[in-house]
């Protein structure tokens, strides 16, 4: 290999990590925006410098997508979080009350598995053992405290930054080795990226655009609004960029004729808070 060739692998090879690391950013500021609000939830999400931060990420995502790709620009999206900018933090917590509410059945439903078919909430158990068997398969286990559903929004899309943050330092690692990647680092960078694109096709690209959709209508002029909209924008340029079907904007939420009971009353096997391994 010439010395040009080497340098031009190198170069593919930061542009890999650069993209790896700006989605992870993003889906972060998703996960942040989609749990509980906390003390730090505004400054994450609308100071300076997480937008700043934001804007380069979704600058770096939508340099991936080819001049062909119909997946809308994430960037404008981006940018109209500086114009929730003025809300306070109990602004943001009754707009997820809201939005979301105590049960399953909110305004907007940001659970998976409430979506689907009259035969989803046979397949429901199947499905959130699924998703948990995603998590499971990286070491993520579940916090006991937590009351958070495998399927819930902001525990895809933390698991979705999780995998960006792998890939990232797979392939950094890879660069760095005189000797090139080695053939674990070369399995391991083939198994996060088969994961991705599985967890896209089966779960979050699947009913994330419906969600979005929801948020969207149901939040217009409200932080919640504006990260579905990037939500929504972000699962069409990475069912482009894997070539995934992407899923419908429409999914009705499946029947409630057995039970409408609030869904946080689940057993402690059922929910799940992704916590790295220590």
């Amino acid at each position: 290999m010439s010395m040009s060739e080497m340098h031009a692998v190198q170069d593919d090879c930061g542009f890999e990590i650069d993209t790896a690391l700006a989605r992870s950013v993003i889906y972060d500021a998703l996960t942040e925006g989609f749990r509980p609000p906390g003390a730090g939830t505004l400054r994450t999400l609308t100071s300076g410098d997480a937008l700043e931060t934001l804007r380069a990420a979704a600058e770096v995502v939508d340099a991936q997508s080819s001049s062909s790709s119909s997946a809308e620009p994430i960037l404008p999206a981006v940018q109209r979080l500086a114009d929730v900018s003025h809300l306070t933090p109990e602004m943001i917590s009754d707009s997820r009350e809201r939005l979301f509410g105590h049960t399953a059945r909110g305004v907007v439903c940001p659970f998976e598995t409430e979506y689907g078919g009259s035969d989803s909430a046979f397949r429901q158990p199947q499905e959130l053992a699924d998703i948990a068997g995603f998590y499971l398969a990286f070491g993520l286990r579940q916090k006991p405290e937590t009351e958070e559903r495998v399927d819930h929004i902001g525990c895809q899309c933390e698991f979705m930054g999780f995998l960006g943050r792998k890939e990232a330092l797979v392939l950094e690692r890879g660069r760095a080795s005189a000797a090139g990647p080695s053939a674990s680092d070369h399995e391991m960078l083939e198994e996060t990226r088969r994961a991705g694109k599985m967890f896209l096709r089966g779960h979050i690209g699947r009913f994330g655009r419906t969600f979005a959709s929801r948020l969207m209508s149901a939040d217009p002029a409200g932080l919640h609004g504006r990260l579905g909209d990037i939500l929504f924008r972000l699962i069409g340029v990475e069912c482009d960029r894997w070539g995934v079907a992407i899923g419908s904007p429409t999914l009705e939420l499946r029947s409630t004729t057995e039970s409408d009971a609030p869904m946080a009353c689940g057993t402690a096997p059922e929910l799940i808070q992704i916590q790295r391994p220590s």
